[in-house]
C-alpha cells in the first residue's frame, strides 16, 4: 500500500470515527432533551384533561350550591310544593344545565324529590337504582350532616358520574339544614367528547377496578397505585405516546383511569433534526476530508513522491555523482539534504574502493547469491585471465571452459561451497587463448545480512603462475640433483 493510500485510509477512518462519536453523543443528548420535552407535553395534556374534568365538576358544584343555599329550596323542604318542582326542574332546565339527576333528601334520609333525565334522548327516565344508591351513600349523608358542600366523582351501577352535594340552607347560608341537594352528571361519551374538543386531545376513561382492562391500562394502574404517582407516561408506538392519570372518587378511593393519547410530533421532529444534522455532518466531513487530503497531497505527498522519483532515478542510473533536487526549508528539505550527504559519502567510498581495487595486483570480485552472477570484478582480471569483465557480468560460463580439464572438478567443488555459503580457497589452472597455462589462486568469503541471510560472495584471485613455475623448476632441479647423486653413488668404487 502506498503512502498516499495509507494517508487516505487514516484520514478516512479518523473522519468516520469522529463523525460517529459526534453523532452518537449528539443523538443521546438531543433525544434525551426531546424525550423530556415529549414527557412534559404529555404530562401537561393529562393535566389539562384533569383540569377540564375538574372544571365540569366545579360547574356542577356551583349549580348545586345555587339551588341548595336558596330560600325557595329551603322553604320547599319544609312545605313541599309542586309549583317549585315544576318551575325549577323542568326538562329544559336540566338540558341546559347538563344535569342527569336531582335528589332532594330530607334530614332523616328520606327522599323528598328525585328526577333522572336522559340528556341524549332528552326525556325523563325511571332509575330507582340510582335514587337508592345516592340516598343510601354515606358520603351524601355526611355532606348533609356537616353542612359543608362536596363534589367529585361517584361510581353508580350505570357507570361513573360527576356528583355535587350541598346542604339545604337559606340564601344567607343559615340553618338549620333541612336536608341535602344532590345533582349528578354522567361521565358518558358525550361528556368525554366535549372534553376532547375542549383540550384538543384524545381522551379515554376506564374504571380502575375493571377486570377487563387493556394491557397498557393495567401497567399504568400498577405504576400509579404502587408509586402513588399522579401521572405516568408510556410510549405506545413509534408515532404515539400516552399519559395516564388516576382519578379518585369522593371517598378518596381509586375510581377512574384517564388516558390521553398524543402523537410523537416532538420526538419525530427531533429525529428529523438528527437526520438533517447527520447529513450536514457527513457533508462537512467529506468537505473537510477532501480539503485535508488535497493539502496533504500538495504539501507532503507530492514532495515525497518527487523525492522518491529522484532517488529512483539516481538508483537506476547508478551514478553516485547525481544529487537530489532540494527546495524549501522544512523536514522534507532536510531529508533531501541528508540523502545528498549520504550520496556524497557513498561516492567518496566508491571512489576509494575503486582506487584500491584497481591498483592492487590481486583481482577482487563480487558474486550475487540469488543470480550466481559476478556483479563486480576489478580490472586486473583481464590481464590475468585474458577474458573481458563483460563476459562475467553477463553471467556467461564461457570462462569455465578455460579451466584445465584436470581442475574442473576442483572448481565445481569450489562453486558449490560458494553457493552453500562456505569460505575457502583453491588453486586451479586456466588455459589462455594463446594456449598457455596459468595458475590462479582464489580465496572466497560469504557475506550475510544481520538476519543471517546469505546475499553474496566476495573473493580475491591472484595469478600465481610464476610462483608455480618456479616451484616446478625447483622441484625439477631438486630431482635432477637427486638423480645425479644417485648415479654418482652407483659408479663410485666400493
Amino acid at each position: 500500500m502506498s503512502l498516499g493510500h495509507k494517508t487516505f485510509a487514516i484520514l478516512f477512518l479518523t473522519v468516520v470515527g469522529l463523525t460517529a462519536v459526534l453523532y452518537a453523543t449528539t443523538r443521546v443528548l438531543m433525544l434525551q432533551n426531546f424525550l423530556s420535552l415529549e414527557q412534559r407535553e404529555t404530562q401537561s395534556a393529562v393535566e389539562r384533561a384533569e383540569n377540564a374534568l375538574n372544571d365540569d365538576i366545579a360547574k356542577l358544584a356551583a349549580t348545586t350550591n345555587d339551588y341548595g343555599a336558596w330560600d325557595r329550596t329551603y322553604g320547599f323542604m319544609q312545605n313541599p310544593s309542586p309549583d317549585y318542582i315544576r318551575q325549577e326542574f323542568k326538562d329544559q332546565t336540566l338540558q341546559g344545565l347538563g344535569i342527569n339527576s336531582i335528589l332532594l333528601l330530607g334530614p332523616l334520609g328520606k327522599a323528598v324529590y328525585f328526577k333522572d333525565y336522559d340528556l341524549l334522548r332528552e326525556q325523563e327516565t325511571e332509575s330507582p337504582a340510582v335514587q337508592m344508591a345516592l340516598a343510601s351513600d354515606p358520603w351524601v349523608r355526611l355532606v348533609g350532616a356537616s353542612s359543608t358542600p362536596g363534589s367529585g366523582i361517584f361510581l353508580l351501577p350505570q357507570g361513573p358520574t360527576l356528583i355535587a352535594a350541598c346542604p339545604i340552607l337559606t340564601s344567607e347560608r343559615k340553618g338549620p339544614a333541612r336536608g341535602v341537594l344532590v345533582m349528578t352528571r354522567h361521565l358518558d361519551e358525550a361528556l368525554i367528547a366535549r372534553l376532547k374538543a375542549g383540550t384538543r386531545s384524545s381522551i379515554s376513561v376506564e374504571l380502575a377496578a375493571s377486570p377487563v382492562l387493556a394491557t397498557d391500562f393495567q401497567a399504568a394502574r400498577a405504576v400509579l397505585q404502587s408509586n402513588r404517582k399522579a401521572i405516568t407516561i408510556q410510549v405506545r408506538s413509534e408515532s404515539s405516546v400516552a399519559g395516564y392519570g388516576l382519578l379518585e372518587d369522593v371517598s378518596g378511593k381509586p375510581a377512574l383511569l384517564l388516558r390521553v393519547d398524543m402523537p410523537r410530533a416532538v420526538f419525530q421532529q427531533g429525529e428529523a433534526s438528527l437526520r438533517y444534522f447527520l447529513g450536514a455532518l457527513c457533508l462537512a466531513s467529506l468537505v473537510f476530508g477532501a480539503v485535508t487530503m488535497l493539502l496533504l497531497r500538495y504539501a507532503v505527498l507530492a514532495r515525497l513522491t518527487h523525492l522518491n522519483a529522484e532517488i529512483s532515478r539516481i538508483g537506476d542510473g547508478r551514478d553516485l555523482r547525481e544529487r537530489v533536487a532540494v527546495s524549501g526549508n522544512d523536514e522534507l528539505s532536510r531529508l533531501g539534504g541528508a540523502i545528498n550527504t549520504m550520496l556524497e559519502a557513498l561516492q567518496n567510498g566508491d571512489t576509494q574502493f575503486r582506487e584500491i581495487s584497481e591498483n592492487i595486483h590481486q583481482v577482487f570480485w563480487v558474486k550475487d547469491q540469488d543470480t550466481q552472477e559476478v556483479v563486480y570484478v576489478s580490472p586486473p582480471w583481464e590481464s590475468s585471465s585474458g577474458l573481458t569483465r563483460e563476459s562475467l557480468y553477463s553471467g556467461s560460463e564461457f570462462w569455465l571452459e578455460t579451466i584445465h580439464p584436470e581442475d574442473r572438478s576442483l572448481v565445481a567443488e569450489m562453486l558449490e561451497k560458494q553457493r552453500r555459503g562456505k569460505k575457502g580457497e583453491a588453486e586451479f589452472r586456466i588455459v589462455r587463448p594463446d594456449e598457455t597455462i596459468w595458475w590462479i589462486w582464489c580465496r572466497y568469503f560469504p557475506v550475510f545480512t544481520a538476519e543471517g541471510h546469505l546475499t553474496e560472495t566476495v573473493g580475491l584471485s591472484e595469478d600465481v603462475t610464476e610462483y608455480k613455475n618456479a616451484e616446478q623448476t625447483l622441484l625439477r632441479s631438486q630431482q635432477e640433483v637427486w638423480n645425479v647423486m644417485g648415479t654418482v653413488a652407483q659408479t663410485s668404487p666400493r
